[in-house]
């Protein structure tokens, strides 16, 4: 048994110089737990089996043997161990190296740096050669002491930091903002500090422009006259309005938030709504798009709409822009009536350039040709030749001046007007009536004055010479009739109160009716007149903001003129402003 006895210690002495490296190795509280449990197991296995045998009267057991098996399981056990602190350890280095974060180890008192990982070079600039043996203040790597000691305080109470923000300096000198967490562990036996390092500088930039952004564009927003309005998808719940929305809506921005759009009933029709968000979906752009809105006193007005898809704590929603273009709609609408009523007035010129070059020059031949003759006629003596053509030179004559005065007259209409005033519509046709007495004598036309006819605000002169007109046009027009009559009445149509001149004359052929009111136009050449009383007619009642038109049912049926006029004044009350708000007219 003496080759087993000196194997058992051999194995024992083995056993008590591993536990020994391995406590020089891992020197930690475990090292000495295990130094001292195999040492214990290696030196006194017999013993232990003697005094056990001893107290249980056993004389079977051998110490030598079982020492030895004790011995030969000392070493898997010892390898075991050795191996799970090894594995451990490489798991911890290959973290250590591959952390994107900045790793550090260093004395807990003087924060000597002891290891560092490749992220700390990257972040710092300080390569592992710089860094191991000095001190953070060495590499005058704190910004702030006070970062510092805050930093030292927090260890030396708690034993821990998590996710404390700090700024360090970098190799270059450029400052960075850091999150740094750290803990007390046991390297080598000895208590060191670990630390990771996070660089959030970047983050902290993108976090500022975000909030100066934010702050940009919600002072634009509050500047903005449009409305500016995010509401959620599909619902269209209003998360923000501006003060824009105000100023357009009606409502204030703490009327509308929370609140739907179809409550507000902003949307004329709500399914406007639903394509415009279809065709963000789809990738279609929303730019300047018209759309009428009603305000909260529920007027109907004109928006340009813009509109975009936006994100709201990562649910969708509607951001819209709307400009209230009303007026500027009115304006362009009636730029463009100004434009087509100055066609009109171009197409009038043309004709009247036209008309004026041939209605002047007739008399003008006309006299050219008789003064002929009156010389002929003085110089053979005959002077009841002479007599008949100077008739004929004063007739001539009369109708240029009459039709140059009419001219003049037509010229004046809009621009020389009379104190605007409320007048008898009944006052105004009896009047009229008296001023062509003597042709309604001559062709005994019975004419028949309705009493009920309305107030007109206007211009007096002017407004007589529309009825003169009128009746005058109807006497000379009236044919050969057994009972001609001309009735001035009035009657309601829809929302008109409709003045009418009805005579039972020659009628006018539908396919002419539009032309009667055209300067120069004269159906007929064979009855007296120039062509510019129509077109007198409605030049005044267009200044006063009417509207005349003429009803026949074709030629023997007789003919209506209707006419009317608003019940409240629209044109100019003095002749000032006649003279500034009137510019319409034909040149003298």
């Amino acid at each position: 048994m003496h080759w087993i006895v000196i194997l058992s210690f051999v194995l024992r002495a083995a056993a008590t110089v591993w536990s020994l490296v391995l406590l020089y190795r891992w020197r930690d509280a475990r090292a000495w737990i295990l130094t001292i449990l195999l040492m214990t197991l290696t030196t006194h296995p017999a013993l232990v089996l003697a005094a056990y045998r001893g107290s249980k009267g056993l004389t079977a057991i051998a110490p030598e043997p079982v020492a030895l098996m004790v011995s030969l399981l000392i070493f898997p056990a010892i390898y075991l161990l050795e191996r799970n602190r090894s594995d451990t350890e490489a798991l911890f280095q290959k973290a250590f190296r591959a952390s994107p974060d900045a790793v550090t180890v260093t004395s807990l008192k003087e924060g000597r740096f002891l290891e560092i990982n490749e992220s700390f070079r990257r972040i710092t600039g300080y390569s592992r050669a710089e860094t191991i043996g000095n001190t953070s203040a060495d590499l005058k790597l704190w910004v702030n002491s006070e970062d510092r000691n805050r930093l030292r305080k927090a260890i030396d109470t708690e034993g821990t930091v998590t996710n404390q923000e700090l700024t360090f300096r970098r190799r270059s000198g450029e400052h960075m903002v850091c999150l740094v967490s750290a803990d007390v562990i046991d390297f080598a036996g000895k208590p060191r500090l670990l630390m990771t390092v996070r660089d959030i500088t970047e983050y902290r930039r993108a976090e500022e422009a975000l909030r100066v952004s934010e702050a940009n564009f919600a002072a634009a927003t509050r500047a903005s006259p449009d409305a500016m309005v995010i509401s959620t998808l599909p619902e269209g719940r209003i998360l923000l309005a501006n003060q824009g929305f105000h100023r357009v809506t009606g409502y204030r921005p703490e009327e509308a938030i929370g609140r739907l759009s179809s409550e507000l009933n902003l949307w004329i029709d709500i399914g406007e709504r639903d394509a415009l968000i279809r065709k963000l979906k789809d990738g279609h752009e929303i730019h300047e798009r018209e759309a009428p809105f009603r305000t909260k006193a529920g007027e109907i007005r004109s928006g340009s709409m813009s509109a975009t898809l936006v994100k709201i704590e990562g649910r969708p929603g509607l951001l819209a822009i709307v400009r209230d273009v009303t007026e500027r709609k009115r304006v362009e609408e009636e730029r463009a009536e100004m434009f087509r009523e100055l066609e009109a007035k171009n197409a009038e010129l043309e004709r009247y350039a036209y008309t004026l070059s041939h209605d002047l020059k007739s008399p003008l031949v006309t006299i050219r040709g008789f003064l002929g003759l009156l010389e002929r006629d003085l110089a053979a003596g005959d002077a009841e030749r002479v007599a008949r053509d100077l008739a004929r030179v004063d007739s001539a004559a009369a109708t240029m001046s009459r039709l140059v005065d009419e001219l003049l007259e037509l010229s004046r209409i809009g621009r020389v007007v009379h104190t605007y005033e409320s007048v008898s519509c009944f006052e105004l046709v009896e009047n009229a009536v008296e001023l062509v007495a003597g042709q309604i004598r001559d062709c005994r036309v019975h004419v028949e004055v309705s009493p009920d006819l309305p107030n007109l605000f206007g211009d007096r002169v002017r407004l007589l010479e529309v009825f003169q007109n009128l009746i005058d046009n109807a006497v000379k027009f009236m044919g050969d009739q057994d009972q001609p009559h001309i009735e001035v009445g009035l009657e309601t149509r829809g929302d008109d109160n409709v003045i009418f001149v009805k005579d039972n004359g020659i009628g006018i052929d539908p396919r002419y009716q539009e032309r009667v009111f055209g300067l120069f136009d004269r159906l007929d050449t064979r009855i007296d007149g120039t062509g510019v009383g129509l077109a007198l007619v409605k030049r005044i009642v267009e200044v006063h903001g009417g509207r005349v038109w003429v009803e026949s049912e074709g030629k023997g049926c007789g003919s209506t003129f209707c006419l009317v006029l608003p019940p409240e004044p629209t044109g100019p009350t003095s002749v000032n402003d006649a003279q500034d708000l009137q510019s319409e007219s034909l040149p003298t």
